[in-house]
């Protein structure tokens, strides 16, 4: 770690867990590319983080694809990064939150309920944000970053942050990791959530609601698979349990053949956004109507593709369960499947149940 400044790495760095103590650090400044495959012939890793509506204008070229190259990329095991980041004093953020505007959710569950009843729809995922006011701090955001990273638990912390705003997280969910070595590409279908409790586990997979929320986001990810340009046989694992530290979800695994990056970007377009976090069915005139609420169009990173990309390798999460910062503002974005049988209050619930577990897992809950 010789030569590194932990401030150069606060001021406009990012990374991404790839592994379960593995992480991938970039230290910037950063330049933009518009090509994938020019960027890769001079550096050795880029980063891939579009806003979540992006897609919509999206052409599936690959030499029209941003990403971004830092200055250093380095490899650190979780030892190696906590010591990194112990090199300099961190400070808790004192958040002052606001109470959440239940309106523009309240809306998007309607819009949702009326498609439903029309059987345009089986399936949407309103959201809904809380905003708190801080001056975020570098301190502060080597505070949260040190919460995520020495806290081991399932799933993937990842960030970027650039001129005192950026984003930092821990998401459960990939969208695609895959290697040449093996040329098998892995992503998940993640849907239906339970906070933890008393016989969490077997009500989960008793809950009717949740199942059908679930194998909807199942059969999105099939349909997508199989509309690939190249032929490619899915494998499709048991749907289980997926156990974290405040909340459990189901979970089924995928993967897919895959020879080279441009086929992974191929199916990073196909699959973003999953049914987990979109519309089902994929219908694009929804799509457009349901970005058009305004909560919708601020959701920037919230929920989008983040990814390192390798010659050899791409790690490619779902950035949720993250914090957003901004000159003086914080922000959470939380989300929630909704179907016809979905109860309204019980939805509140749920989202405030993932706000709350971004919160603990940074040390910046307010008991």
């Amino acid at each position: 770690m010789t030569g590194l400044n932990i401030k150069d790495f606060l001021t406009y760095g990012a990374f991404l867990q790839i592994g379960p103590d593995l992480f991938k650090v970039m230290i910037g400044p950063f330049s933009r590319h518009d090509s994938v495959k020019a960027a890769l012939l001079e550096h050795s890793a880029l980063l891939y983080k579009p806003n979540f509506w992006d897609f919509m204008n999206k052409n599936g070229n690959l030499s029209q694809k941003p990403v971004y190259s830092a200055a250093k990329t380095h490899l650190f095991d979780r030892a190696e990064l906590i010591e990194f980041l112990t090199s300099m004093q961190s400070k808790r953020p004192l958040v002052e939150w606001k109470p959440v505007n239940e309106a523009p959710f309240k809306t998007q569950f309607e819009w949702s309920q009326s498609n439903f009843n029309d059987q345009k729809l089986s399936k949407s995922v309103p959201i809904m944000r809380q905003q708190g006011l801080v001056k975020f701090t570098v301190e502060n955001l080597l505070w949260c970053i040190q919460n995520l990273i020495q806290n081991k638990t399932f799933g993937w912390s990842y960030g970027f942050f650039e001129n005192e705003e950026g984003v930092i997280g821990h998401t459960p969910e990939i969208l695609a990791q895959w290697t040449r070595i093996d040329r098998q590409l892995h992503t998940v279908a993640l849907a239906g959530t339970y906070a933890k409790g008393e016989n969490a586990h077997d009500k989960i997979m008793a809950d009717k609601k949740i199942l059908n929320e679930h194998q909807i986001v199942i059969d999105d990810i099939i349909d997508k698979l199989n509309s690939l340009n190249f032929k490619a046989r899915s494998i499709q694992g048991p749907t289980d349990v997926l156990e974290l530290k405040y909340l459990l979800h189901l979970m089924t695994e995928f993967q897919i053949e895959i020879n080279n990056v441009e086929q992974v970007f191929e199916v990073i377009d196909v699959l973003h956004p999953t049914s987990a976090m979109g519309l089902y069915p994929n219908d694009r005139t929804k799509l457009k109507e349901f970005s058009e609420f305004t909560i919708q169009k601020e959701r920037d990173l919230f929920a989008a593709p983040f990814a390192i990309v390798e010659n050899d390798c791409v790690y490619c999460v779902v950035g949720i369960r993250n914090l957003l910062f901004k000159n003086d503002q914080v922000q959470i974005f939380s989300g929630c499947g909704v179907t016809k049988e979905s109860d309204y209050e019980l939805e509140l619930t749920e989202l405030q149940n993932k706000r709350d577990s971004v919160k603990k897992m940074m040390g910046i809950f307010n008991d």
